[in-house]
């Protein structure tokens, strides 16, 4: 769940360290909070002044990675939300795995049940 938007650089709270991944939306690294030293990932976006259409876009899909996420176990939980001059972090929960990884090592697919 998103708890707090912050309008502020997200380097104040977290430590950057390994990258995970990146994609057509931006880089994800795995970060350590300041306070609490938790390990958490955070996906970084670039975005122009003139990309509202993207933020809309991103405010939809974070309410609904809010709702997914209300107390469902098998969703990543949504930590909190930066948003720093043409930069737009979300912070959520470092997962051990990824699909892809998941997918490529099993035979078949998934059961009625696991999904």
């Amino acid at each position: 769940m998103v708890e707090k938007e912050i309008n502020e650089h997200y380097k104040n709270y977290y430590e950057k360290k390994d990258e995970i991944g990146s994609g057509g939306y931006g880089t994800v690294y795995k970060v350590i909070n300041k306070k609490t030293k938790e390990i958490r990932a955070i996906k970084i976006i670039k975005i122009n002044e003139d990309e509202k259409v993207f933020m809309n876009h991103m405010n939809n899909e974070l309410k609904n990675m809010k709702i997914c996420s209300n107390g469902n176990i098998n969703s990543i939980k949504l930590y909190e939300c930066f948003h720093y001059k043409n930069k737009y972090a979300i912070v959520m929960e470092l997962c051990d795995d990824n699909l892809q990884n998941i997918l490529n090592k099993r035979k078949k697919g998934f059961t009625c049940e696991e999904i």
